[in-house]
């Protein structure tokens, strides 16, 4: 638990790269998703201005101005909440922690990291908004402060479970988890998870209908198998692999909570969710499955796609390096990635 008197003269805002383990695409459906904390990191160094401008420090090789900046609206509405920065005059320096040459997408990171430190330069610290990266840095930085002038920042680490948008519902687990390795492809899937969860959507309310069930994440898998037949054969095959991928996520969450976590039922259940967004929700290319065959045969126990970009997480507790050395080989950057910290600001 970090704590700092209420705007700092000086201080620093860490979020780390999140990968999703479980649920990444379900979480339109208020079912949970499991995310690495790692130890890729993106971090701003923070000092007070005697003016009123906002200065990133670093920013794709050079100084900028937010409020001079062509692309300062973009940046903003990326990371939303933006007014308490900007009425306080801040330089933020970007602090070279290598994610951002790392060839992966550290776009959340760096969002969940902009909006903590925005919120803890703000005034009054609210947020009304659906923005993912957003609400997640809000829950990690204690939503309002503890008392008048002080901030908690909760410390995530490791294992983090996310349920919907409830922000109630954050929990880390203590389990480290290492022996991961990312990459990216760069040919994207043609259907995205969006799109997937839209069609998600549409087949399970068709799966509900007419029974006693309202939600999907708490509704029997039986019940919901059983309608099966009495909805299209599109939407059937949608509605059992989502079905099949929530109950996946459910034991990684008894796992992962677990005093232990046995690395073959953990690569088990991450393979059969990645056969079931492969076979039945199209979110893989020929390109991810060759990449995950090479990795396996280089020591990998199980891999899976997350995101809309082609990217993979691999598992590898014993083979990290010999795995990274075939991922290099097909001309992909393979990074070595363990747990870390979580959203954290810290007064320096």
């Amino acid at each position: 638990m970090s704590r700092f008197t209420h705007d700092p003269d000086h201080f620093r805002a860490a979020a780390p790269l999140t990968i999703p383990l479980f649920g990444d695409q379900q979480f339109g459906l208020g079912c949970f998703q499991v995310f690495l904390c790692t130890n890729l990191r993106y971090e701003l160094d923070i000092h007070r201005r005697s003016d009123e401008r906002v200065v990133i420090k670093n920013f794709q090789g050079a100084d900028i101005s937010l409020d001079a900046h062509p692309s300062a609206m973009s940046i903003l509405e990326k990371i939303e909440e933006k007014g308490g920065a900007l009425r306080a005059g801040f330089d933020c320096s970007i602090v070279d922690t290598g994610l951002q040459y790392s060839g992966l997408d550290y776009a959340v990171a760096e969002a969940v990291c902009w909006t903590a430190a925005f919120l803890a330069m703000a005034e009054s610290p609210t947020l009304e908004t659906t923005f993912e990266p957003a609400r997640t840095a809000f829950n990690a930085c204690g939503g309002i402060p503890e008392q008048k002038g002080i901030w908690a920042a909760t410390e995530l680490g490791g294992l983090v479970a996310l349920k919907g948008f409830d922000l109630e519902s954050v929990q880390a687990y203590g389990n480290s988890l290492d022996g991961f390795i990312v990459t990216r492809t760069s040919l994207i899937p043609e259907k995205s998870i969006d799109a997937s969860s839209k069609d998600a959507a549409e087949a399970v309310n068709q799966l509900i209908e007419g029974t006693d069930v309202q939600s999907f994440p708490s509704a029997p898998t039986d019940i919901l198998l059983g309608r099966l037949s009495g909805i299209s054969e599109a939407n059937a095959m949608i509605g059992y692999a989502h079905t099949m991928i929530r109950d996946l996520c459910a034991e990684s969450m008894n796992l992962f909570s677990s005093k232990n976590i046995e690395p073959f039922e953990f690569a088990r259940l991450l393979d059969e969710q990645e056969n079931m967004r492969g076979e039945y929700l199209g979110l893989t290319t020929d390109k991810m499955t060759r990449m995950a065959e090479r990795a396996r045969k280089a020591g990998a126990l199980a891999c899976s796609g997350y995101g809309n970009d082609g990217a993979i997480v691999i598992y590898a507790p014993r083979a990290q390096k010999s795995v990274a050395q075939t991922i290099e080989s097909e001309g992909l950057v393979g990074i070595a990635v363990d747990s870390g910290k979580g959203v954290c600001i810290e007064d320096i």
